[in-house]
């Protein structure tokens, strides 16, 4: 979620981002590993294909994706636990508690 990292994407993006490759939301770019990144790479770039390919219309995304339900009280489409948002760099952020330990 840092923008130093990489600017422009935003919150909605960065949390299914991280939700999709099971990465805490606090975690620093530095801490990844070279294996880690490289997954995060390809997360971030099938999460940004599947929002053009849907429009980034929320309820045209995967059943398993966050993003139509980051609101008070939804649960997480892969395990059912309760969505949670935190800040995190001053931005709300959403994730599973479950899935982003």
């Amino acid at each position: 979620m840092d923008q130093q990292s990489i600017a422009g994407i935003g919150n909605v993006y960065s949390d299914e981002i991280l939700f999709q490759a099971g990465e805490p939301l606090e975690k620093k770019v530095g801490a990844f590993s070279q294996k880690e990144r490289k997954h995060l790479f390809h997360t971030m770039k099938r999460v940004l294909q599947t929002a053009i390919r849907h429009q980034a219309d929320p309820g045209r995304f995967p059943r398993t994706y966050l993003t139509p339900r980051r609101r008070e009280g939804e649960q997480c489409p892969k395990c059912g636990a309760g969505l949670r948002a935190t800040k995190v760099n001053g931005r709300r952020a959403w994730y599973c508690p479950q899935h982003q330990h």
